[in-house]
């Protein structure tokens, strides 16, 4: 089975528990206080009528959000986050080297292959900035994007 028919059907799961109203968090068996502080949320837009949800999870007050850069793509290729919330993208790149650039943030770290690189910043300002892959990796380089939504 290929990886986005995988992603596809982890979507279908996810919309049938949600609709169903089976997606309640529960506390794991032997959780301790030391535990870092986390608020989970979906790393996908809401569906119509709804907000849409924030981006990962917040970690000791810094909203992680994990991303796989591969050719010729962004997974995820929209991230959404607070204004003035501290914001940590764990990047890894799964095949080539990638780049992520943020112009709208000062943003250009380089992605090599199978390594995570931690990107650190907090907007400071609403609205949809365009990011993208700043090491040429071939033929669909200039396609490979996707949007920061900074909402209020």
């Amino acid at each position: 089975m290929s990886r986005q028919n995988r992603a596809g059907l982890v979507v279908v799961g996810l919309l049938v528990v949600t609709m169903l109203g089976c997606g309640g968090r529960r506390q794991p068996a032997g959780a301790t206080a030391t535990a870092p502080a986390r608020e989970a949320s979906a790393t996908a837009p809401g569906t119509a009528g709804s907000e849409e949800a924030l981006s990962g999870e917040v970690v000791n007050g810094v909203r992680e959000v994990k991303v796989e850069a591969r050719r010729w793509e962004f997974v995820p290729n929209r991230i959404v986050v607070k204004r003035g919330e501290p914001v940590r993208i764990i990047a890894k790149s799964t095949d080539v080297a990638h780049g992520f650039g943020l112009s709208a943030f000062n943003i250009n770290e380089k992605l090599p292959p199978n390594k995570e690189v931690k990107i650190e910043f907090t907007p400071d300002e609403a609205g949809e900035f365009e990011f993208h892959c700043t090491v040429y990796c071939g033929e669909g380089h200039d396609r490979m994007r996707g949007t920061l939504a900074v909402k209020e």
